[in-house]
């Protein structure tokens, strides 16, 4: 039995004392570089029975106060304390709680556990868990259920806490419902709480919906001298001891990325971690020392990766951290599959919310690495010229971007037995990501059909062709384009499934783009064993130029997927300079067009006259492609640029200082919203950094077996006779 103790006044020192419920946060209401101390106080009656008073949450330090004497004094976010009332049976008492936030002076974000919310945004101060009475046999912990092993394949979202709409960490039931309505919806199964714990009823509602939580403890570049304070031991112990009891925990890390903790402090919490809470998956270091650095010493009982990559390399990346010979155990993708997406500037523009602000009082910019919008948010042209800039569409195109590059990495990673399930980035936009399937007002981004092909337990994959190409002396690791082939020669589709052993037959159809059937089958798989599998193979004599959707069903999966078919493709009008085994295969002239393979400095005299520019190192800029921006100009589709997808744009500083130039594909970095080219045209000239070529990561290597490429040269041709 509880009573909440919701009604309290704050006064911050500036001669106004207001009326306030908690959970409560101070935010903009006072400067937010403002530690405090803030002075909360309400009176309780005392009830006759043995009572204390249970604080669930006080950011970050406190000291409490009973009729003017203080009584207690306690430093952490994350861990409830209590207070004895029995002295006070039957009385009328002031409480007073004085409350000084961490970020400040007195309480810097590296010296105490602050998680990660401090560089997403900015710490907040304030009562931000429920304070109630209850009775005096009522404990904070209690003992942890003995587990069984995890066999369900993980399929979680990051989750850091942000709710700027409360301005602490506390979301209410109704939040934490309909949260968890979308999560599941979309096909999550697990919440991985990155670096802060959320409110015991947030665990309580994913258990009875029969949903798996991942508790990562606040400890993110900390200082040094964490690893050698009692106090911080203290506060650590006391977290997991209050929440070892959530029987739907099935993970447990101790801190992420943590390149500088002392091998020896890690060890000792993995075994403190196992005592405290009995769980099967424990973690020193969520990240891993051989993706993060540091001490290469490691402990715990599972593989823990954050593997952030371009789509072409997500693959062999994945291959790369199998477990092979290692000690087995299982494997996670902890932190992964992130896209940031044109988010809605122009409505960030219109509300200037206080997270994008560029006023310190606001929003200062604290220990953020990242402090993107309130420096470009005002002059932005999607947030002042939203018609003009194409705003809405590009908001819409980049949508669709994420859904493509997600499926295909979900998709390939499914089919890789080595793993045992991953975290998607993650649940929620923030001031530095726009990587959330819910926007920045919590809006839904992504329905639910949008991810149940792929974000399920049952997943259908296509299978690469190995294409281990003969190169200077030997073969090399080599594919076969996934989604694009030669119209003049066989096409073969190996179709995979993951999942729950099932037995059924395989249905497929293939279909133009615009829905006439070309040709349908059933396979009988043999056996699924529960683990990935190939279930059919698809054998077409060949498949005239043009797009095409292949869709097909088995055991309770169903996916589509759009491939295309080109037609093989000869330069005799062009002339390739500078030729490499890249290009070998593939005829080209002795005369007419100019396709110069590298950049080479004394081009620049020659800017202007008829030429295409393959820009590959030098007079490139590195930039991601598939990760944190969006393309507006040239068109091709998702599958055709997977195989030609450069990780340079054209180097900006010499495309500045060049005349009469034409952008004809830029690249929105949508976290800086700094623009860049693809693709540019000066006079009759044609630079850009595509590859025609392929040949990073899973892309095909070599222009004559990279259909896409192919066609992208032609039509790079075609500009130049424009």
């Amino acid at each position: 039995m509880s009573l909440q103790v919701t009604r309290w006044t704050v006064d911050y020192g500036n001669g106004t004392i207001k009326e306030v419920r908690v959970p409560h946060a101070w935010r903009q209401e006072v400067d937010v570089r403002w530690e405090g101390p803030a002075i909360y106080k309400t009176l309780i009656d005392v009830p006759v029975r043995p009572t204390k008073l249970r604080f669930n949450g006080v950011s970050y330090a406190c000291k409490i106060f009973i009729n003017g004497v203080q009584v207690l004094r306690h430093e952490g976010i994350w861990d409830a304390f209590e207070i004895p009332l029995t002295p006070f049976r039957g009385k009328r008492v002031e409480i007073e709680v004085q409350v000084i936030k961490n970020g400040g002076k007195s309480f810097p974000v590296k010296k105490t556990l602050s998680g990660f919310l401090p560089y997403v945004y900015q710490t907040f101060g304030g009562i931000f868990r429920p304070v109630e009475i209850v009775d005096e046999s009522d404990s904070l912990n209690q003992q942890p259920p003995d587990r069984a092993p995890f066999d369900s394949y993980m399929r979680g979202i990051l989750h850091w806490g942000w709710y700027p709409e409360f301005g602490h960490c506390h979301p209410d039931e109704s939040t934490t419902n309909k949260e968890l309505d979308y999560v599941q919806s979309l096909g999550f199964n697990t919440v991985k709480f990155c670096l802060w714990l959320p409110p015991h009823h947030y665990l309580e509602e994913m258990a009875s919906r029969g949903m798996f939580a991942w508790i990562e403890l606040p400890l993110w570049l900390p200082d040094a001298s964490l690893f050698e304070s009692s106090e911080v031991d203290a506060e650590i112990d006391a977290i997991v001891r209050q929440y070892a009891h959530h029987p739907n925990i099935v993970a447990w890390t101790l801190g992420c990325e943590l390149g500088n903790a002392p091998a020896e402090y890690r060890e000792k919490w993995v075994k403190k971690l196992q005592a405290l809470t009995k769980c099967p998956l424990i973690k020193d270091n969520s990240g891993g020392a051989e993706m993060y650095g540091g001490d290469p010493r490691e402990y715990g009982t599972f593989y823990d990766f954050h593997p952030y990559a371009d789509a072409q390399f997500f693959p062999v990346l994945v291959d790369s951290l199998q477990t092979g010979p290692r000690i087995k155990g299982k494997a996670f993708l902890g932190e992964t599959l992130d896209y940031d997406v044109h988010r809605d500037i122009e409505q960030i523009g219109e509300t200037m919310p206080f997270w994008a602000s560029a006023l310190a009082e606001l929003n200062d910019k604290g220990v953020r690495w990242q402090y993107d919008l309130p420096t470009f948010i005002s002059e932005n042209r999607f947030a002042n010229e939203a018609k003009v800039s194409r705003h809405k569409e590009l908001m819409a195109t980049s949508i669709d971007k994420a859904l493509f590059v997600r499926k295909h990495l979900v998709e390939q990673f499914r089919s890789n037995s080595d793993f045992d399930g991953y975290v998607l980035t993650g649940l929620r936009d923030t001031p530095i990501s726009s990587s959330g399937v819910q926007t920045d007002w919590a809006r839904e981004r992504y329905t639910a059909d949008q991810f149940e092909s792929w974000n399920s337990e049952r997943v259908l994959f296509l299978i690469p062709t190995r294409n281990p190409r003969w190169t200077r002396g030997g073969n090399r690791v080599g594919y076969s384009d996934l989604y694009n082939s030669f119209a003049d020669k066989p096409v073969l589709i190996r179709i995979g499934y993951a999942g729950a052993e099932t037995s059924s037959s395989a249905i497929w159809t293939l279909k133009t783009i615009n829905g006439k059937p070309i040709q349908e089958g059933i396979a009988e798989p043999t056996s699924t064993c529960g683990r990935p599998i190939q279930i059919a193979n698809v054998f077409l004599d060949s498949l005239d130029p043009g797009s095409y959707v292949f869709h097909c069903e088995y055991g309770g999966a169903q996916n589509t997927w759009e491939i295309h078919s080109h037609l093989p493709l000869t330069f005799d009008d062009c002339n390739l300079k500078f030729p490499d085994d890249r290009f070998e295969g593939v005829k080209f002239g002795t005369a007419g067009l100019p396709i110069v393979a590298g950049w080479r400095e004394f081009l620049r005299e020659r800017l202007g006259q008829p030429m295409i520019v393959l820009v590959d190192g030098q007079g490139g800029l590195a930039a991601p492609y598939w990760r944190e921006c969006i393309t507006q100009g040239f068109g091709l589709s998702w599958e055709e640029r997977l195989a030609v997808s450069p990780d340079q744009v054209l180097d900006p500083e010499w495309i500045e200082r060049l005349e009469g130039v034409e952008i004809l594909e830029t690249r929105i970095d949508t976290r800086t919203y700094v623009e860049n080219a693809y693709i540019a045209r000066v006079g009759e000239t044609i630079l850009t950094t595509y590859r025609p070529h392929g040949g990073l990561g899973t892309q095909p290597n070599g222009l004559s077996i990279n259909p896409a490429g192919q066609t992208l040269l032609r039509r790079l041709v075609d500009l130049v006779h424009f």
